[in-house]
């Protein structure tokens, strides 16, 4: 058990963050001669109920990205009948997707380094809803591939934004298991999840064609997950510390204490 003075010194010194490995004069965000770093000072927390909150709710979103990266594939005889798309034609749906994932990938880094983990995470994730929403709305082959494309967008930029807040607020000795549990299990779930909906769900459906249906259903974990991440998700302890927000890194570390 941490003693309470042990955990008094800790908060007294969390005033003295600074980033481990970065040059002094750039982030050192204290003035006293008791300073640690974040890396230090998460690590002395440990893990606990705040970092396995977190887990769950960006298993929920990643749950989500596993649904999207795979459903296409289950869909293709439905879009064929209704549209009669050519092999050809679905090659570009089912890239679509992944060319929208790969500019992802580098807009949310980008991003999340100027503006954000936090926001970059939550922006990233309305719009995923929005895309996949209106995926399973899309009138036409070239609609439908153009909000295949946003939700790859979506998918490559909140993935990674969920990934770094996470293990910036767990102990080095967890990150690695998190990390797996996070894009391995919970990725692998949403793969699940969508083969598990396109049995359920009903092909005589009246309110939506059934392959409309179980492309909505790939939003369900997101709708589900945004709200909680509006609520709970932290910004990254590392990126306040690099942008001076000192005050902020100590109150986000104390509330995980």
């Amino acid at each position: 058990m941490r003693s309470a003075l042990k955990q008094h010194q800790y908060l007294e010194r969390a005033h003295g963050l600074r980033v481990e490995g970065e040059e002094e004069n750039d982030s050192f965000v204290g003035i006293d001669n008791n300073e640690i770093t974040v890396e230090e000072y998460v690590n002395w927390i440990g893990i606990g109920r705040f970092q396995f909150t977190l887990l769950a709710i960006f298993g929920l979103l990643v749950a989500g990205d596993g649904m999207e990266m795979v459903v296409i594939s289950l869909l293709y005889p439905a879009l064929r009948a209704q549209w009669g798309l050519s092999s050809t034609q679905e090659g570009m749906l089912a890239s679509a997707v992944f060319a929208g994932l790969v500019l992802g990938n580098v807009l949310g880094g980008h991003l999340g380094d100027h503006i954000g983990r936090r926001f970059t995470l939550l922006a990233a994730g309305v719009l995923f809803l929005i895309a996949s929403a209106a995926s399973s709305m899309a009138p036409d082959f070239v609609s439908l591939c153009c909000f295949r494309a946003i939700v790859g967008l979506a998918v490559g930029a909140k993935g990674p934004a969920a990934m770094a807040v996470l293990v910036e607020v767990s102990p080095a000795a967890w990150r690695g298991r998190l990390g797996l549990m996070e894009v391995g299990m919970a990725f692998a779930l949403g793969e699940v999840f969508v083969c598990v909906a396109c049995i359920v769900l009903p092909e005589d459906m009246t309110l939506l064609p059934w392959w409309r249906a179980v492309m909505l259903s790939c939003a369900v974990p997101a709708a589900v997950a945004l709200p909680l991440a509006w609520r709970l998700a932290p910004e990254s302890p590392h990126y306040l510390a690099l942008h001076g927000r000192t005050e902020e890194v100590a109150s986000l570390l104390t509330s995980i204490a």
